[in-house]
């Protein structure tokens, strides 16, 4: 009967200690915002207001993770209007001191309001999470139109990516 107990002790004890020392996020619902990961996007930008019909919309120095955003790379992200209508992503990675090291872009979403409708163009290059995703190492480029029809004018413009330098 002592031995009996003592195995139930025992085996509450451990169950208690790896449902403590298990990590958080293992144990939380998944959150819909952040797709894939279980950190948030890597880069976030909005527009308020009516945006231009042409030209540049920003460009931006990608940082290394969700987790460190203070610390910018060389990579970068340009955002422009396309000459045909829509949004042009144009992802570059003119590393200085190229070691290899490659991005790993999972997704890309851009959400607009063209004043009758609210649209959103979304680009998962992980399929849903399972592929590692879309890979820019040092020395390339590469662009994605993200919505080639969209009227004009748009407003409320939101951008967000997805992803972390592996």
């Amino acid at each position: 009967m002592a031995f009996r107990q003592l195995r139930l002790t025992l085996v509450g004890t451990i169950f208690a200690v790896i449902l403590w020392t298990a990590p958080t996020h293992a144990l939380a619902p998944e959150n819909d915002d952040s797709g894939c990961q279980l950190e948030g996007p890597l880069l976030t930008a909005s527009w308020n207001g009516t945006m231009p019909e042409n030209g540049l919309l920003g460009v931006w120095r990608i940082p290394l993770s969700p987790r460190h955003p203070e610390i910018l790379t060389e990579a970068r992200l340009l955002l422009e209007w396309e000459s045909l209508g829509g949004v042009r992503a144009t992802f570059s990675f003119p590393d200085p001191l190229p070691y290899g090291i490659p991005f790993s872009f999972q997704k890309i979403e851009v959400v607009w309001d063209d004043g009758s409708l609210t649209g959103t163009r979304l680009i998962d290059w992980s399929d849903d999470c399972s592929g590692a995703g879309r890979s820019l190492f040092p020395g390339q480029s590469w662009g994605v139109i993200l919505e080639p029809s969209v009227s004009r004018p748009l407003r409320n413009l939101r951008l967000r990516l997805w992803g972390a330098r592996n």
